[in-house]
């Protein structure tokens, strides 16, 4: 697949980035909770691959709208977020449904209660992240909520990319420096209320305006590099192509550095700016590793990715414990509950999407 943002088309280096945050996710997660397959984690796997997923989304929605903005206005908000919506609702249906039955059969006295139904409202409106309990059922689908702000607020948000770039790089430190001042202010009891830094829309929705910001950056050098290797000899492509690996290898190297040295040190808002910096070199998808990255296995995942995230922790809570009869080794439970959310997520593609989406969009049509 071509990968040009300046077209709008995808960046297929950025779905193998992706998945490796997915991945990541998965062994946040998997048993014994929050063990990984290769034991106990020293740094917040999950928290950092949200971050990068929140930065690729905005640079992603801003790559793909550089050259058409979408109208700021609530109409328009709406249009743009329902047809999200009409995709995603329904895997978070079938993942509430099954994580719902299985509380129910748990603990019934627990589970029916008025707080209860109530949760099941918000989880239902995708409005969790903004309640005082978001890891309610499905505990990961806060993301999906938060993430639904994000792209509600896109319109207006994108309204800037056609700016001078200098204007977007001021927007971009602006927001950079307030998103840190705001956990800096947090941490120090500036607040009187607290800020769930990890969840919080509005946090989130910074953090993917500051992906989106880069996009105008972006198609500029990218744009440079392709001429500069396009109207080249085979040597100077070769230079570019080392130059751009080298930068990858020093950027993830450091980025995993970084999120192993400075767990606990660093507050979140640093991790974002390492995430910016992260998704910004795989884009260009100029040397080595990005190219792997890019390689097919990694855009069939993305297929399946959001249906993937939406599932594996229902798979994991649910199916996880009854997998100590087949094997005691994490290690083996891991790989089974990964192909398993695999198959499930496969399954859905293949079987249900379409008419789930269909039906969706009906629904939602008159709104």
């Amino acid at each position: 697949m071509a990968n040009d943002a300046a077209d709008n088309k995808r960046i297929s280096s950025l779905d193998g980035l992706k998945t490796i945050m997915m991945l990541m996710i998965f062994c946040w997660h998997t048993p014994p909770n929050p063990a990984s397959p290769i034991g106990e984690p020293a740094a917040d796997l999950g928290a950092r691959a949200c971050e990068v997923l929140f930065v690729a989304s905005g640079f992603l929605v801003g790559c793909r709208h550089y050259d058409r903005l979408i109208p700021a206005g609530l109409r328009q908000s709406w249009d743009y977020v329902s047809g999200k919506i009409a995709k995603i609702w329904p895997v978070h249906f079938i993942a509430f449904l099954v994580i719902a039955v299985y509380l129910a059969g748990s603990d019934p006295h627990d589970f029916f209660r008025l707080s209860t139904a109530w949760k099941a409202v918000v989880n239902l409106c995708l409005m969790q992240a903004w309640s005082a309990d978001p890891f309610s059922f499905n505990s990961v689908a806060w993301f999906i909520s938060a993430l639904m702000f994000c792209w509600f607020m896109s319109p207006l948000l994108m309204s800037v990319l056609k700016r001078p770039r200098s204007v977007t790089a001021a927007a971009f430190a602006g927001c950079a420096a307030l998103r840190i001042a705001l956990e800096l202010a947090s941490e120090n009891g500036a607040f009187v209320f607290s800020v769930d830094f990890h969840v919080s829309p509005v946090i989130r929705c910074m953090e993917f305006f500051m992906g989106m910001l880069m996009a105008p950056a972006y198609i500029f050098l990218k744009r440079a590099l392709e001429s500069k290797a396009g109207g080249g000899s085979a040597s100077r492509s070769a230079r570019i192509m080392a130059v751009m690996t080298a930068a990858e290898l020093l950027v993830s190297s450091g980025y995993i550095f970084l999120m192993y040295r400075m767990e606990g040190r660093w507050i979140r808002g640093y991790f974002i700016m390492a995430a910016c910096v992260l998704v910004f070199t795989f884009a260009l998808n100029a040397g080595v590793l990005s190219r792997f990255l890019s390689l097919k296995l990694f855009a069939l995942f993305a297929v399946i990715q959001m249906e993937f995230y939406l599932f594996h922790q229902v798979i994991i809570r649910v199916l996880g414990p009854a997998l100590t009869v087949v094997s005691h080794s994490v290690f083996i439970q891991s790989v089974i509950l990964f192909f398993l959310t695999v198959a499930v997520s496969v399954l859905y593609d293949r079987m249900l999407k379409d008419k789930c989406t269909a039906a969706s969009e009906n629904i939602l049509k008159p709104v």
